[in-house]
C-alpha cells in the first residue's frame, strides 16, 4: 500500500464495511503505517534497469508500497533478442567496455532525499547499462539503496554498486532471488526493507 493513501483507505473501510465492524482491518494498516510514516514527505526516486521484465516489476512493486517517481535505465541501442547474442554483448560491455549509451535524460539526484537503484545481477555483478548511470550521475551525498534480482546469488552487486555510486551515502540493499519471485513471497520482504529504510537517517543536498 502507498503510505501516502492510508487516510483515505482507511476511510474508505470504515464507510463500506459498517463504521466500526472495520476496525480490525483499520488497526491493521494502522500497525504498518508508523514504520513508513518517516519516509511520507520525502522525495524519492525509484531508478531501475530492466531486460527481461522482472526488475521492472519489482520496481513497481516497491512504488506501490512506497510511492516515489519511476525511471527506467533505457539504452539508446536495445540489446538483441537472441540469447546468445545478448549473453556476449552484455558480458563484452562489463569485461572490456565501452559501456552502453543511455537514452533519454538523466534524473537530478540532488531533488531527492532518497534514491533506490535497482538491477538484475549479470556476470556476477552489476549489469553494464547500471553501471553506465552510475558513471554519469552524482548523488551528492543523497541516501541511496540498492535492489537486485538474480537467479541464484548477488555476487558482488552490493560492494559494486558502493564503490561506482559517486558521492552516495549507502543504506541497506535488497536481493530478490528468482525462486521467491515466482513462489509470489517478496511482497512482505519488500515491506520488511522498506520499514528498515524508513529508520534510516536520510542525507540530501537538497
Amino acid at each position: 500500500m502507498n503510505i501516502r493513501s492510508i487516510s483515505a483507505n482507511i476511510a474508505f473501510a470504515v464507510r463500506s464495511n459498517g463504521g466500526i465492524s472495520a476496525l480490525p482491518a483499520v488497526i491493521a494498516v494502522l500497525a504498518i503505517s508508523p514504520a513508513t510514516d518517516a519516509l511520507a514527505d520525502q522525495k524519492i526516486l525509484i531508478a531501475y534497469f530492466s531486460n527481461s521484465g522482472t526488475t521492472a516489476e519489482m520496481a513497481r512493486k516497491i512504488h506501490d508500497q512506497l510511492g516515489g517517481e519511476l525511471y527506467e535505465i533505457k539504452l539508446a541501442e536495445p540489446y538483441p533478442t537472441n540469447g546468445a547474442a545478448l549473453a556476449e554483448r552484455a558480458r563484452r560491455e562489463v569485461e572490456k567496455g565501452p559501456l552502453p549509451v543511455l537514452d533519454g535524460t538523466l534524473p537530478t539526484m540532488n531533488h531527492y532525499d532518497l534514491v533506490l537503484v535497482g538491477a538484475p545481477v549479470w556476470w556476477n555483478t552489476l549489469p553494464a547499462p547500471l553501471m553506465s548511470f552510475l558513471k554519469q550521475v552524482d548523488f551528492k551525498q543523497t541516501t541511496v539503496a540498492g535492489f537486485a534480482t538474480y537467479s541464484l546469488s548477488s555476487g558482488t552487486f552490493f560492494p559494486d554498486l558502493k564503490a561506482q555510486a559517486r558521492n552516495a551515502v549507502l543504506a541497506e540493499g535488497l536481493g530478490l532471488d528468482e525462486f521467491g519471485i515466482r513462489q509470489g513471497q517478496v511482497d512482505d520482504r519488500i515491506g520488511s526493507w522498506i520499514r528498515s529504510l524508513s529508520s534510516t537517517d536520510l542525507h540530501s543536498s537538497q
